[in-house]
Parts: structure tokens; sequence; C-alpha cells
């Protein structure tokens, strides 16, 4: 078995006892995490705000004078967690653990809706609910009958005109069977000490009907059904149960009848309670016109004929849209007054996501490894937080998707009877990175490398390893390419100036040597990765700007951390037309330059010298678009050293070398953040106020470099109190007075 280094020592002295557990005991994570009626959620945590929503809603309705029912429809992507929040509060009220709730009786009712739109109806609904309640469908009808007909009984002897007369008639049988405790002890009381019961008191409810329901508001045939279902009799005991069921229902207008009088009965017998009714996985219906006006019309219907309800109906974003767009606005207004909220989920946090992973893991261990569990801050074993975190994030934060993965690590490992700690960011890249994303870098991984650069002290060799990992990239670039720009890539080699110094440019090009001299073109690809709050000095380039200056190399490029000081940029000036990118990286590039370091290769794509593809994608990331550049290149003339290059005979504004700092903006004319600022001040002045960043940054791009230039001009005005942005009404940015 391989070896394991845990954190934490005691760990390491018992880890065969703790791989073997992992090896022979159950999954930790289910192998199809979906959540059903079947298999309920036992938790469901980073979704406070959305349960406390439904269970508001159920406050309110059962607490509503109006007995008015709600709606709540619930939307979002697989994976989001729909269902989950519903049955969690449908377990939670299943299990009697709904004591949070200021309501006297809640039922609820979990129907997944089948693909045919035929089925939405009050009828099939009213089914599906009386199967859900209690213990089973073929039980629950005769506890209601028992609990109605002690409310019955209560209700009558409490109406003075009666009290006297149900006295004389019912006194020795209502003795007898009024201390039951449950529908059991009730039925065999009435079989044996009032064998007459049932049928008396149906008698004495139709001879007193007007009484008796001005009570309890109830028709007289559910209100006969419902006693008989503690008849002595057993037929009739079980027609009752098939009239409650709803399994003879002829009709709609006879389903609404029905389970208008189920809700009746429940807020008669218990005084504030409610109906919690989850309709989900719409999205098995087909996306028709017609699935869309049955669907209104149900909503129609239940609003219209059932109270104290709160429905819950579940299904895609791509479902609720079609159906927003097959109803008209008036339709949807006559609908809008039943909906108490609309919960549109998305993805759960990274953190919410881990620690949902890390209860799975904390309650394996729990069952499994009581005796001696991983501890510390290797608790999570064979995991890590790190890694649960980009686990989801590289499943497209679909936490279902997120579940079987780690199922199947786990499976994998056992199949192998080899165990991998997952125990940081860093084992978890090299392991489960897709490589079918090629250069694309997750925010986990962003933040990986960019915490490496801001922890790396000593920069001059950060730079010298940025250099290595250019050249090994144009190298493999010049190797491959189809046509031929490179000639040859050098790492400092010496080039003589004519005052007999020795310069020793960083990433040193030819290109174009294999036609003739006339198209020979160097370049050079200055390094500097010093801290971001330390410019890159005059000193520091001296040597560049000098060789651009004699001639000795035809096109300049800087990839800095930290912008260049102005005393660069004046003396770059003369020849703006030869030089590349004068700003520092920002953003995500210099996660992505960091990626042409060897180490990080391998960890990334496993391995130190990338292909082609790969290099190229890396230095497109970091605004070196190649063959572009290349062309580019070759257009720049031969500097005639015995003019000042702006005598040249050259079009008086040359045209710029589109260098991208992103992949979709090219370089245009204005790389100085401070130049920038001017016209940013002077696009406000005209424009006023501007709604969006957006059409700030598409309005400068016309004569801005790149986004980055333009944010760092954004950012320095405001620290400067020049522009603001404004919450309050009207809304956006504007310049400061």
């Amino acid at each position: 078995m391989t070896q394991i280094r845990f954190y934490e020592a005691e760990n390491e002295l018992n880890s065969d006892f703790i791989n073997q557990i992992i090896l022979t005991k159950q999954n930790p994570f289910p192998r199809n995490p979906v959540t059903s009626k079947d298999n309920l959620p036992e938790f469901c945590l980073g979704r406070t705000e959305e349960i406390g929503i439904i269970k508001n809603a159920i406050e309110k309705v059962s607490n509503d004078p109006g007995n008015k029912s709600a709606w709540i429809p619930i939307n979002g992507d697989g994976g989001t967690g729909k269902s989950t929040i519903a049955l969690y509060v449908y377990n939670k009220i299943r299990n009697g653990h709904s004591g949070d709730l200021d309501v006297d009786h809640i039922e609820s009712a979990y129907i997944n809706i089948p693909a045919d739109p035929r089925y939405l109806t009050i009828s099939y609904i009213y089914k599906k609910i009386i199967e859900n309640l209690g213990d089973s469908p073929e039980t629950y009808p005769y506890f209601l009958g028992f609990k109605f007909v002690n409310k019955l009984c209560e209700i009558i002897f409490n109406i003075e005109e009666l009290r006297e007369e149900f006295e004389e008639i019912f006194k020795d049988a209502w003795s007898n069977i009024s201390s039951c405790d449950n529908y059991t002890q009730f039925l065999i009381k009435v079989k044996k000490k009032a064998p007459k019961f049932t049928n008396e008191l149906i008698e004495f409810v139709h001879e007193y009907d007007y009484l008796i329901q001005s009570k309890i508001q109830l028709n007289l045939k559910y209100i006969q059904k419902l006693i008989e279902l503690i008849s002595g009799n057993k037929k009739v005991r079980r027609n009752a149960c098939e009239f409650i069921l709803g399994r003879n229902i002829k009709d709609e207008v006879e389903a609404r009848d029905l389970i208008e009088s189920f809700v009746k009965t429940t807020n008669l017998l218990f005084e504030r309670s409610c109906l919690m009714v989850i309709m989900d996985n719409l999205e098995n219906l087909s996306l028709e016109e017609k699935t869309f006006r049955e669907f209104f019309k149900f909503l129609q219907a239940f609003r219209n004929n059932i109270n104290n309800c709160l429905l819950l109906t579940i299904g895609s974003t791509k479902f609720w849209e079609f159906f927003r767009k097959a109803i008209s606005m008036s339709e949807w207004n006559m609908i809008e007054g039943f909906k108490y909220e609309e919960l549109s989920l998305i993805s759960v946090s990274e953190e919410d996501a881990s620690r949902i992973l890390m209860r799975h893991m904390s309650e394996f261990w729990e069952k499994y490894g009581s005796d001696i569990p991983p501890i510390g801050k290797d608790r999570n074993y064979p995991f890590s937080k790190p890694s649960f975190r980009y686990i989801y994030e590289i499943n497209d934060r679909n936490l279902r998707d997120t579940l079987k993965i780690c199922n199947r690590i786990i499976e994998k490992f056992k199949e192998s009877n080899q165990i991998l700690y997952y125990k940081n960011l860093e084992t978890s890249i090299y392991n489960l990175r897709p490589q079918s994303v090629g250069t694309y870098l997750f925010e986990n991984e962003i933040n990986f490398l960019l915490k490496f650069l801001a922890k790396f002290a000593d920069r001059n060799n950060l730079s010298r390893k940025i250099e290595n990992g250019l050249i090994r990239a144009f190298n493999v670039i010049k190797d491959n390419q189809e046509i031929k720009y490179l000639s040859n890539v050098e790492h400092e080699p010496p080039i003589k100036l004519d005052s007999g110094k020795i310069c020793k440019p960083d990433v040193y090009l030819t290109l174009f040597g294999q036609k003739s001299i006339l198209n020979l073109r160097k370049a050079e690809i200055q390094v500097k990765a010093s801290f971001p709050t330390n410019p890159v000095k005059l000193s520091h380039v001296r040597s560049s700007i000098d060789i651009l200056k004699e001639g000795k190399i035809q096109y300049l490029h800087f990839i800095t951390l930290s912008p260049l000081e102005n005393k660069i940029l004046e003396e770059l000036k003369k020849f703006k037309s030869r030089v590349g990118r004068i700003t520092p990286l920002a953003s995500e590039e210099p996660a992505y330059l960091v990626l042409l370091l060897s180490e990080f290769s391998k960890i990334f794509f496993r391995k130190e010298i990338l292909d082609y593809d790969t290099y190229i994608g890396i230095l497109k990331k970091i605004g070196i678009e190649i063959p572009e550049l290349f062309e580019e290149i070759k257009k720049i003339p031969i500097l005639d050293l015995s003019k000042p290059e702006e005598k040249q005979p050259t079009p008086s504004q040359p045209k710029q070398i589109p260098l991208p700092v992103t992949p979709t903006t090219p370089l245009k004319k204005i790389y100085n953040p401070k130049e920038l600022e001017r016209h940013l001040i002077e696009l406000f002045e005209l424009k006023g106020l501007i709604k969006k960043k957006q059409d700030i940054i598409d309005e400068m791009l016309k004569i801005a470099g790149s986004v980055s230039v333009i944010n760092n001009s954004i950012s320095s005005l405001q620290k400067l109190n020049k522009i603001q942005y404004s919450r309050s009404k009207p809304q956006g940015w504007s310049l400061k007075n």
C-alpha cells in the first residue's frame, strides 16, 4: 500500500487501521445522490434563508384568518438542491421535528410528477396527498375518522340544545369509548360495548344537521363517511375508506369537494393547521404549450378551491422559463397573488459545499472509526477541505456531481487497494485536474498560483525562473511552427553596445533570418518579477533600452508584475512603435505566467516541457499572441541610426503593435494609466452619468491598450476622490464634484 504522510503523528501511527476502514467499510458518499421520498436528506447546509422562507409560509398559511393558501415555485439547475430543501422540511415534519414552527398541526405530502400532463389535476393530487399521509395510505383515513368522531361528539355535547338528548342516547356508549387512546381501542369498544353507535350517531347528525353543520361546516355525506370509518361493519368501514382515499372520484368537481372537505376537517381537529404539498420534478413534463396550459389551470384551481395549504412546485430553470413565456401577462397576474415567494436557487458556495462533504466524512468516521478515527488536520481523511472545494469547483459547482465523484474516488481506492491522501490543493490539482480544460484555470487554481507569487521572497530568482520558462516555450514554438517565424531563441546572449558595454537581454528572439538579412528582426522580452509595490527602475532595464536605441533589437516587450517608473516611460516614448507592452500583468495574468515554471507545469499538466498548443495558450493569457506578434514585428523597419526615429520617412502616427492583454482585447494606443486617467475624466465630463462600469470599459477600449490599464485608471481616480459610484438614485458612475 502507498505510503501516506499524515499531518498528525498519531494518525501516522494508526495509518494501517485507518486505511483499512476506508477500504472495507461502506462508502461515505452516496453512489446516486438524488433526494427523494425514499432517500430523505438528514441535513441541508447553506440554505438557511430558503428553509426559513418555507417555514414562514407554513406559519402564515396556518394562522391566516381567511384560510388562504400560498404557493412557492422553486427553480434552479440540476444539483442546486431544489428537492433537498423541500424534502428536508418534509422530513422534519414527518418525524415530528417541527417544534420551531408556530402551528398546532401540520401534514405534508410529497408528489413526484409523472411525464404525462393529464396528471396535472386536483383529483390526482388529492389521491397522492392522502396516500402520503400517515404511516400508510390504508391506515390514515381510519386515524382521521377516530379523531373526527371524538371531536364531533365534543362539539355536539357543547351545543346546548342537543346536550340533553345526546346524553340520553349515547351516555352508556360514549362513557365506554371516549376514553380510548387510539383507533384500535375505539373500534374494539364500539364492537363490544356499542355496536349500534355508528348508525345512531349518523341518524342523530342527519336529524340535527342544521345545528351541527353550523359548527363544523362539512357536508353531510363527508360527515357520514368519516363516522362510518369507525363502524363495526368491516364492509362499511372499507367503503368509507375508499371514499376518503378518492378511489372512486368521478370528476374534478368531486375532487375539489373532497380536498376542500379534507382541509376543513384538519382545521376542525386542529385550531392552526397547515397542509404542505410538494410537487417535484415538473421538468418531467413535456415542454409543450398544452402542458403549460394544464399547469396554469391546475394552479388556478388550487388557488380557488383549497385553503390552509402551502404548495411547493419544483422544476428546472428551463421549465419555468417556458411556463412564463407560455402564459400571458394577465394570466400571470391572476396567479401572482397566490405566490408567497419564488425561490431561485443557484449553486451553494464552496464553503457550504465543503461543509456538506465534510459532514459526510465526519458521519463516516463517527460510525466506523469510533476507536481510532483520524484527528486534527487529518479528520477529513482521505480528503481535506481544500480538496473538497476544488472537487466542487471542477464539477461546475454541482453538488450532486461532486458527491458522485467523491464516491468514485473511494471506489477506486478499494479497487486498487491503495489510498491517495488529497491533503492539500496541490495534491488535488495534480491528481484531479481535468486535462480536457487545457490552459483554463479554475478560481482555486488561480488563487493557489497567486499565493505562490505573493510568498516568493527571492524576486531575482523568480525572474530567472520565468525567463527559463519563456525560453522553453519559445523553443517548443520554434521547433513546431508551421510557418518559419522564429530562427533562434537565446537566454541572455552577450550583445556588445557601441560604447563597448556588454548587455544580456533576458529572452532574445531572432525572427525571419532564414530568407535574407533584410528580413532579419531581433526582439527582447524583458522580465521583471518585482513585488507589485516596487516599481521597475530605469537602472534595471537600461541595457534593454540601449540595445533598442542602437538598433540591436527592433522590438522590446516587458513582462512585469509592477509598473515601470516614469523615467522609463519617457525614454520609450521615442520608440513607441517598437515597444510592446509596458503595463504590468494584472488580474489573472500573473497566475498564468506561473504556469511557465517547470514545477507548476508538472503539477497542472503532469510534464515539465509542454506542447506547442499549451504554450501558445499560456502566452496568449499573458498578452503575447503568436503568430500575430511575429507578423507585427515583421512590419517594423530596420532603425536608421543616422537620424532620430521621428525624422524617418514613416507615417506620422505609426501603426501600433496590437499586442493583447486579454484574449479578446488587443492593445491600441494608450498604455500608461496616468495618461488614460485624463481621457477618463474627459469621458465623464462629456457623458455625465454612466450607469455601468462595463460601459466605461467599452468606451475606453477605443483608445486604451487593455482592460487592466482601464481598471488601474478607474481605481486610481477613485482613490484620488475624482470619480465615484453612487448606489442612490440616479445610480451609476459619475465625476465627483
